[in-house]
């Protein structure tokens, strides 16, 4: 945990993890994988100049070479930019899109949705009461309710991922304690917003949210494979919009990172994060970048053509296959964990121009 005090008060604070991966110490966030936003926090410019020093001084502290990866940054921090300034060998680049709806005084759904969109639901509906299924849509909040519900998410989750992808990042012991704790951790801060539908008494979709202030983010929603046909998932994260516009303190609903349809059609804007890397040497660098802007450009072939797209998903499946039946899990495509790093530590008492620490330099020592 890179930090910086001053007085006993902290000023600035960069959660980060590493380890050592094939000769070389790669550092992330906190929750790098599964988390959808990152933050570098300062109180005030000197605060995030400080932590940009700080910050390649704790570095320059483990073994070499290293190599820095902060994705889902936000732009318009000032410590980003201080610390591109700050490091040797650094990048940023524009990162994932997070679709967002902003909710003013009309607080019925029916105000934020197209009348195709409207139509399309009234016949799920239809098709629901045809079938004669009983539909029940809840709102949880209560910490003993959420954590009640739980396996049947998990359940949900994992069933849906293998559909969809042929593995789970919850066949993964480590990723599957922490997606559990995080949800009881906030969900017993009053902060977790769990929408749940049955069908016939099964979970069919769920939609989790965690409150942040006056906004909604939604962390994490799957539909059960056998109730898509009913349109489960759509219903689902209609009934969460709304109940984000029942709650007169929220003026935002952030769908996080992702450019899939459904959050589109439920959205009015789009945040686009920033993406960091940096390395310690040139040739790890020059490695690191040709590895990353190869990858930019097979994703981007691969969304350019759905048959690629099709092919590379059942590619994964074909994949996960061996690695399921050795370990129970696939550790190839399973998330970075935290159980996999170890802190990086490093804290100083001190802010540049006040307390003896030189100011961050002005400029990019290398490219």
């Amino acid at each position: 945990m890179v930090g910086l005090r001053r007085e006993g008060r902290l000023e600035s604070v960069a959660p980060l993890a590493h380890r050592r991966l094939r000769a070389v110490t790669q550092v992330v966030a906190l929750g790098h994988g599964p988390s959808d936003e990152l933050r570098l926090p300062a109180r005030d410019a000197d605060g995030a100049a400080a932590l940009a020093v700080v910050l390649g001084e704790a570095l320059q502290t483990l073994p070499r070479p290293y190599r820095l990866k902060l994705r889902h940054l936000s732009p318009q921090e000032s410590a980003v930019a201080a610390v591109v300034d700050a490091l040797p060998h650094v990048v940023t680049a524009l990162g994932d899109v997070s679709p967002r709806l902003r909710l003013g005084g009309d607080r019925e759904l029916r105000g934020y949705v197209t009348r195709n969109h409207h139509q399309q639901t009234r016949r799920l509906h239809n098709r629901i009461r045809t079938a004669g299924l009983r539909l029940e849509v809840r709102q949880l909040a209560d910490a003993d309710d959420v954590q009640d519900v739980l396996p049947a998410i998990e359940a949900t989750c994992r069933e849906r991922d293998l559909a969809l992808r042929g593995h789970s990042g919850l066949d993964d012991p480590a990723y599957a304690r922490f997606f559990r704790n995080v949800i009881i951790a906030h969900a017993r801060l009053g902060q977790v917003e769990l929408t749940t539908l049955r069908l016939d008494g099964d979970l069919a979709a769920y939609v989790l949210c965690f409150r942040d202030g006056s906004t909604w983010r939604m962390w994490h929603t799957r539909v059960r494979p056998r109730w898509q046909k009913h349109g489960a998932g759509r219903l689902a994260t209609d009934a969460a919009v709304q109940a984000a516009l029942r709650d007169p303190e929220c003026g935002e609903f952030d769908w996080m990172r992702g450019a899939e349809k459904y959050k589109f059609s439920l959205s009015d804007h789009v945040y686009r994060s920033a993406d960091l890397y940096a390395c310690s040497t040139a040739p790890i660098w020059w490695v690191s970048e040709a590895a990353r802007q190869s990858r930019g450009r097979l994703r981007d072939l691969r969304d350019a053509h759905p048959s690629l797209s099709r092919r590379w998903q059942d590619a994964q499946r074909l994949l996960a296959k061996p690695y399921h039946l050795k370990h129970g899990y696939d550790p190839v495509f399973a998330q970075p964990t935290l159980r996999r790093y170890r802190l990086v530590g490093h804290d100083r008492v001190a802010l540049p121009g006040r307390d003896g620490l030189p100011p961050a330099p002005s400029k990019n020592t290398g490219c």
